[in-house]
């Protein structure tokens, strides 16, 4: 069950924003109840959802976007929004709930986000972003939200980012998982994975896992329980890195949506240069400027630090 489709396989679904509540047994999710062999792009859903148990011997899933993406299945630059008390959130009694995906088996995951509340009472498996990961690339993902207590004890399993995966279900942090961020230390501390396996929190700088910061525009990575505050670059130039490597890597380079399905946004800074959609293009002028001129523009931090100023001084005179 979802607001846009119970079911859909090898479907586009492009451009679309979805509000209100869901709730039904079996695979619920914001946008679709089972996504099959199909892409979502440049979604938004501002939701709550809730699955009540099994149907007809189908797993009890909740997603923002959708209860189970598999086979194949794309979820692109896509957000959700939810809310924070009892009710309104995404979760389900014995169920398996993520932020974006409930189940994710064979899809792939890039340039996500999520923020509000996932799991509650009786949640057996939750994850800020994926429930229970079975297969596929979970890549520049954002949590700004947090996890509910489920009250299950041992029986539940909760992560930062995925709540659950089988032992055989085996994961390559950099290959597999990377470029993961939530906006709070403690929340990277609360395991990224929450399986129980010894090795699902194990991860070094290379995998690009950590945090934002609220206090300015950097982000801290962290390896093995030790941190490291990144100064040298922004966090929305960290982001676009991200964006860069799965193109690079998976994509083999190619970012033209004819050929790959899909067009992945890029990141830029917005006024207090905080990472928003969008490009830092270098106008034809500075190209014929001197290099000391274009060595300056050449830096993310400096363009990105002159761009905020100037965008304060636009707002402030069209406020005066």
């Amino acid at each position: 069950m979802g607001i846009l489709a119970g079911n859909a396989k090898d479907s586009k679904i492009f451009n679309s924003q979805v509000k209100g509540d869901v709730e039904g047994t079996g695979a619920v999710g914001g946008m679709i109840g089972h996504m099959e062999g199909s892409t979502v792009e440049n979604g938004m859903a501002q939701v709550t959802v809730r699955t009540t148990g099994r149907a007809a011997g189908a797993q009890a899933l909740a997603g923002g976007i959708a209860g189970e993406a598999s086979d194949d299945s794309r979820i692109i630059d896509c957000q959700v929004r939810t809310g924070d008390n009892s009710t309104s959130r995404i979760q389900g009694t014995d169920a398996t709930v993520g932020g974006i995906v409930g189940l994710q088996n064979g899809a792939a995951l890039y340039n996500t986000y999520v923020n509000g509340t996932i799991g509650g009472s009786g949640s057996q498996n939750v994850g800020g972003l994926v429930g229970e990961r079975i297969s596929g690339d979970l890549k520049v993902g954002r949590f700004e939200g947090m996890i509910g207590q489920s009250g299950t004890g041992a029986a539940g399993h909760r992560g930062t980012f995925i709540g659950y995966r089988a032992p055989a279900n085996y994961f390559k942090y950099g290959d597999d998982i990377a470029y993961l961020f939530a906006d709070t230390e403690a929340k990277i501390a609360n395991n990224v994975c929450g399986s129980g396996i010894s090795d699902d929190n194990q991860y070094t700088y290379a995998a690009h896992i950590g945090y934002s910061h609220a206090k300015d525009n950097f982000f801290t990575l962290v390896s093995g329980g030790v941190t490291r505050d990144v100064d040298e670059r922004y966090f929305y130039e960290e982001l676009e890195q991200g964006i860069l490597s799965i193109v690079d890597e998976e994509l083999g380079g190619e970012m033209d949506a004819e050929s790959v399905g899909y067009d992945l946004d890029h990141f830029a800074p917005n006024d207090a240069g905080r990472p928003v959609r969008g490009y830092l293009i270098m106008p034809d002028v500075l190209k014929q400027a001197p290099e000391a001129i274009r060595s300056i523009f050449s830096s993310g931090i400096t363009t990105g630090g002159l761009t905020a100023i100037i965008a304060n001084v636009v707002i402030r005179v069209k406020e005066n």
